[in-house]
Protein backbone atom coordinates (compact mmCIF):
# COMPACT_ATOMS: atom_id res chain seq x y z
CA UNK A 1 0.00 0.00 0.00
CA UNK A 2 0.86 3.36 0.09
CA UNK A 3 2.48 5.33 2.97
CA UNK A 4 0.40 8.58 4.62
CA UNK A 5 2.94 10.01 5.73
CA UNK A 6 4.91 10.36 2.56
CA UNK A 7 1.77 11.17 0.17
CA UNK A 8 1.50 13.97 2.97
CA UNK A 9 4.93 15.18 2.77
CA UNK A 10 4.63 14.37 -1.11
CA UNK A 11 1.32 16.95 -1.23
CA UNK A 12 3.04 19.57 1.21
CA UNK A 13 5.95 20.23 -0.53
CA UNK A 14 4.08 20.18 -4.02
CA UNK A 15 1.52 22.82 -2.20
CA UNK A 16 4.29 24.75 -0.96
CA UNK A 17 6.43 25.27 -4.49
CA UNK A 18 2.72 25.86 -5.94
CA UNK A 19 2.20 28.73 -3.64
CA UNK A 20 5.37 30.36 -3.55
CA UNK A 21 4.89 30.81 -7.74
CA UNK A 22 1.34 31.81 -7.19
CA UNK A 23 2.56 34.46 -4.87
CA UNK A 24 5.16 35.29 -7.54
CA UNK A 25 2.75 35.62 -10.07
CA UNK A 26 0.77 38.09 -7.83
CA UNK A 27 3.68 40.10 -7.13
CA UNK A 28 4.41 40.78 -10.60
CA UNK A 29 0.80 41.51 -11.59
CA UNK A 30 0.53 43.78 -8.31
CA UNK A 31 4.18 45.46 -9.17
CA UNK A 32 2.95 45.99 -12.71
CA UNK A 33 -1.01 46.91 -12.78
CA UNK A 34 -0.03 49.60 -10.27
CA UNK A 35 3.18 51.02 -11.93
CA UNK A 36 1.43 51.28 -15.29
CA UNK A 37 -2.04 52.82 -13.69
CA UNK A 38 -0.41 55.01 -11.33
CA UNK A 39 3.36 55.58 -11.82
CA UNK A 40 4.16 53.60 -8.99
CA UNK A 41 4.16 50.32 -7.84
CA UNK A 42 3.55 51.20 -4.24
CA UNK A 43 -0.19 52.46 -5.36
CA UNK A 44 -3.90 50.78 -4.20
CA UNK A 45 -5.55 50.06 -7.17
CA UNK A 46 -7.45 46.92 -7.94
CA UNK A 47 -4.67 44.67 -8.69
CA UNK A 48 -3.55 44.43 -5.60
CA UNK A 49 -6.48 41.95 -5.28
CA UNK A 50 -4.22 40.00 -6.82
CA UNK A 51 -3.03 38.44 -3.69
CA UNK A 52 -5.68 37.50 -1.58
CA UNK A 53 -7.21 35.99 -5.32
CA UNK A 54 -4.50 34.05 -5.22
CA UNK A 55 -4.56 32.80 -1.49
CA UNK A 56 -8.02 31.33 -1.75
CA UNK A 57 -7.70 29.69 -4.48
CA UNK A 58 -4.78 28.06 -3.14
CA UNK A 59 -6.85 27.58 -0.23
CA UNK A 60 -9.30 25.63 -2.60
CA UNK A 61 -6.50 23.75 -4.48
CA UNK A 62 -5.32 22.21 -0.89
CA UNK A 63 -8.86 21.62 0.31
CA UNK A 64 -9.20 19.52 -2.93
CA UNK A 65 -5.76 17.80 -2.94
CA UNK A 66 -6.43 16.62 0.70
CA UNK A 67 -9.57 15.25 0.81
CA UNK A 68 -9.11 12.05 0.28
CA UNK A 69 -5.93 11.68 2.07
CA UNK A 70 -8.12 13.29 5.04
CA UNK A 71 -10.41 10.38 4.39
CA UNK A 72 -7.97 7.81 4.59
CA UNK A 73 -6.78 9.00 8.25
CA UNK A 74 -9.77 9.38 9.76
CA UNK A 75 -10.53 5.76 8.30
CA UNK A 76 -7.51 4.59 9.88
CA UNK A 77 -8.27 6.47 13.07
CA UNK A 78 -11.76 5.52 13.72
CA UNK A 79 -10.75 1.44 12.76
CA UNK A 80 -12.86 1.40 9.88
CA UNK A 81 -13.15 -1.37 7.31
CA UNK A 82 -9.91 -1.80 4.70
CA UNK A 83 -12.09 -3.03 2.36
CA UNK A 84 -11.72 -6.96 2.06
CA UNK A 85 -13.60 -9.10 1.90
CA UNK A 86 -14.71 -10.40 4.50
CA UNK A 87 -16.87 -13.04 3.32
CA UNK A 88 -14.15 -14.36 1.55
CA UNK A 89 -11.44 -14.46 4.18
CA UNK A 90 -13.89 -16.37 6.83
CA UNK A 91 -14.83 -18.95 4.07
CA UNK A 92 -10.82 -19.17 3.52
CA UNK A 93 -10.36 -19.83 7.57
CA UNK A 94 -13.20 -22.07 7.82
CA UNK A 95 -11.89 -24.14 5.29
CA UNK A 96 -8.26 -23.38 6.17
CA UNK A 97 -8.51 -25.16 9.52
CA UNK A 98 -11.18 -27.49 8.93
CA UNK A 99 -13.57 -26.40 11.79
CA UNK A 100 -15.87 -24.38 9.59
CA UNK A 101 -16.74 -22.43 13.20
CA UNK A 102 -15.34 -18.85 12.88
CA UNK A 103 -17.00 -16.34 14.88
CA UNK A 104 -15.03 -12.37 15.31
CA UNK A 105 -13.03 -11.39 12.36
CA UNK A 106 -11.73 -8.00 12.50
Amino acid sequence: GENVNVKSAMIHAIGDCIQSCGVIIASIVIWLGNNSEKGSPDAVTAYNIADPVTSCLFALVTLWTTHGLFRQVCNVLLEGSSGQNYTGIMGDLEGQFGNGNVHDLH
